[in-house]
């Protein structure tokens, strides 16, 4: 899925850089990201300062 090269490839953007790249509208995003973690593909690590996405997969 293009959508988990993309995080692999940056895992500190936000969802709307995720939008840009793909050429995608920001809510189709938020929708594949909220399935992919409900799914456990993917989760958000929480930094004191700055937060990451990883994958799980």
């Amino acid at each position: 899925m293009a959508l988990l090269e993309l995080i692999v490839k940056n895992p500190t953007a936000k969802q709307q850089d995720f939008a840009d790249a793909s050429g995608k509208s920001l809510r189709t995003i938020k929708r594949l990201m909220k399935s992919l973690q409900e799914k456990n593909h993917i989760r958000r690590e929480s930094g004191k300062r700055y937060d990451k996405w990883e994958v799980l997969v």
